[in-house]
């Protein structure tokens, strides 16, 4: 991976915990600064305080603060992304919740060898708490190879990490090519971002068939350096909106001619860390149509700063600088993102972010088959399904389907070019009709192929199974039988799995369902998966049954298997069984499982010729029986389920 450098935040290399030092900075022409510039005005009992800091911490801005030569002196060399000595972590200089947020941890650092995460709480130093009074971006006097103790609060967790200061390079802008998809990682927007974003396209577009923007982990950084970022994919216009104390508004734009360097669609990651530039970023996106947003809710900073130094301002001497909230801004659209942040396009959890995102990089197929076509927000994205259905993917790919809003459109890929919709109204149409037609036949096939199903060790289709029983197993405790209070175990109802082949009538008043089953049809079983719905073999059967609540259902849990007699012929695959069945109980607490050995070829020929197989009997559900006395029903019911391989 090419790793560029740029930046406009405070890098937290080191940190100390000196007390803001008094500002060479006269205090009226600091009053004077702050009552001209200051976005919300200044309240005239404020600018009657005898101190700067006083001041400073009467407006409860974290945005606004003074910055002694050396202090500005860090924050340039930041800018300019040089290597420092430090622990190579980004932090927010708002003081909340008891300390500094850290916000990123750079590659190849102490912070990230010790374990330090975004989103850690900064609450102590070694040892000294941190207060507002602490200027989170100083460095720690000290050399390479000194120690320093950082104290985190992680979700109420209290952490300490030791780390070892070293020489730690500022990769504010790194990309690859991950697949089909060119993903750009950028933690702040400074002077050479945009840059690095060209370099970017210019080097990876023609492999790139979507772009992933990731901004996680991005604070923001300096507005003109956004608004040039974003016109690489979106062309040059009017980027934002400005509007100063006064109420006057001004705006940030490109020129027409500015070059759009790449057509292809972009997917901005976001989370609860991404804020100011970040947000105006996606903002830019969504109003020009160049992509989407995916991940959480973004932090919602929508004001705006200016650093008055020496070049801009002739009371400033000596190096040093002051940061004052200037402005609100707003998003081309008109859109603000304070407070409130951005609402992604399509809402996703931490954990299945990046993996949803790279679902969505396939490019255009040659062949429709086995691909899912998206439509939303203006863009087209393409989904392999082989590769959505993997294991690893099966939870993001879950999610991104749950997220998708109503305006947005999905089809199934089938020959060459045939791309079909699939809609919520459609699939309830088919399962009314019992998938009756072309169409309805279409969507059965669908739901039996692609739809993932209990019984194959699933975790998130295995979670449904155990949250449908949590809401069984509660509710039947609210209702008394007749025997209520009579006696030490009289009046309880419990749960219970085995329906004692009722599945069988239970299917018959039952409409299609949709895992592809036809209406009347047989339920499954006790807790057994349903008819060839099970792909991986009895290990995964078992694993996903593990996973129910068993010491809840005390009605029991009754699981059917099926095997052929030609299998167990076989001395090692007798072995493998025993094997099997005492990991089920042993390890996975299993509670009952109960074989059929008997093969289809046999189960059909009864049916024909009954007088050959009078002394044929199998295992219904918690009974055996001979299988001629059985209903044809019960008797398809049997014949239909899974022949299980060792």
């Amino acid at each position: 991976m090419k790793k560029l450098l740029s930046s406009l935040l405070a890098v937290v290399m080191a940190l100390s915990l000196a007390v803001l030092p008094a500002s060479a900075l006269e205090l009226e022409d600091a009053k004077q600064l702050l009552a001209v510039h200051y976005v919300d005005g200044v309240p005239p009992e404020v600018l009657e305080l005898d101190s700067l800091d006083a001041i400073l911490e009467a407006l409860g801005d974290p945005y606004t603060f003074y910055m002694t030569p050396e202090q500005y002196q860090s924050f340039n060399q930041s800018v300019n992304g040089r290597t420092v000595v430090g622990i190579g972590a980004t932090v927010e200089t708002a003081y909340d919740n008891g300390g500094y947020r850290i916000m990123s941890v750079l590659p190849d650092s102490p912070a990230l060898e010790a374990g330090i995460q975004p989103g850690d709480i900064l609450t102590a130093v070694d040892g000294v708490p941190t207060s507002p009074d602490v200027d989170p971006r100083v460095p720690v006097t000290g050399e390479e190879g000194t120690v320093v103790t950082l104290t985190v609060n992680r979700n109420g967790q209290v952490l300490e990490f030791t780390l070892t200061r070293r020489a730690v390079n500022i990769p504010i802008v790194t990309y690859e090519q991950v697949g089909s998809a060119g993903v750009i990682d950028c933690i702040s927007f400074g002077a050479t971002t945009a840059q690095s974003i060209q370099e970017a396209i210019r080097e990876l577009d023609g492999d790139t068939a979507v772009w992933i923007m990731d901004l996680r982990a991005n604070p923001g950084g300096d507005s003109g350096a956004t608004a040039t970022s974003a016109s690489l994919f979106t062309g040059g216009g009017i980027m934002l909106y400005f509007r100063d104390g006064s109420g006057r508004y001004n705006y940030s734009y490109t020129l027409p001619e500015f070059p759009d360097m790449t057509d292809k669609p972009v997917i901005v990651l976001t989370s609860e860390h991404s804020a100011s530039g970040s947000e105006l970023f996606a903002g830019d996106m969504r109003t020009y149509q160049a992509g989407i947003a995916l991940g959480q809710r973004s932090f919602g900073k929508g004001t705006a700063q200016i650093i008055f130094d020496e070049t801009n301002s002739d009371v400033m001497v000596g190096g040093e600088a002051m940061k004052i909230t200037t402005y609100r801004f707003f998003s081309p659209d008109g859109a603000t993102n304070h407070v409130v942040g951005v609402l992604p396009t399509l809402l996703v959890s931490p954990e299945n972010t990046s993996a949803a995102a790279l679902l969505l990089t396939s490019p255009k197929p040659a062949r429709a088959q086995d691909h899912l076509k998206l439509e939303i927000a203006g863009q087209t994205f393409y989904i392999a399904i082989k590769e959505a259905v993997k294991a690893e993917n099966k939870a993001a790919f879950v999610e991104l389907l749950e997220a998708l809003p109503p305006s947005a459109k999905l089809y199934e890929g089938s020959g060459v070019q045939s791309w079909t919709q699939l809609t919520p109204a459609q699939l309830w149409e088919a399962l009314q009709s019992d998938f009756a037609g072309e169409e309805g036949e279409r969507v059965r096939q669908l739901l039996i192929h692609q739809a993932p199903k209990y019984g194959n060790d699933d975790d998130y289709v295995d979670k449904l199974v155990v949250d449908a029983y949590d809401v069984y197993i509660d509710e039947i405790k609210k209702y008394p039988n007749p025997r209520f209070g009579r006696g030490p175990i009289g009046g309880i109802r419990y749960a219970g799995t085995s329906s004692i082949s009722a599945n069988v009538g239970q299917g018959r008043g039952t409409l299609a369902t949709p895992d592809g089953r036809h209406a009347g049809e047989p339920l499954a079983e006790g807790c057994s998966p349903s008819h060839n719905a099970d792909k991986n073999g009895p290990t995964a059967v078992f694993k996903s049954v593990s996973k129910l609540p068993t010491e809840e259902i005390t009605g029991g849990v009754l699981l059917n298997q099926k095997v052929t007699p030609q299998m167990l012929s076989k001395e090692e695959n007798k072995q493998k069984l025993i094997a099997l069945l005492r990991t089920f109980f042993n390890r996975l607490h299993g509670y009952h499982v109960q074989f059929n050995v008997v093969s289809r070829e046999t189960l059909l020929d009864a049916q024909v010729h009954p007088e050959n197989h009078r002394d044929l009997i199998v295992r219904v559900a918690g009974y055996s029986a001979f299988f001629n006395v059985l209903s044809r029903k019960t008797q398809d019911d049997i014949i239909a389920r899974t022949e299980q391989e060792l």
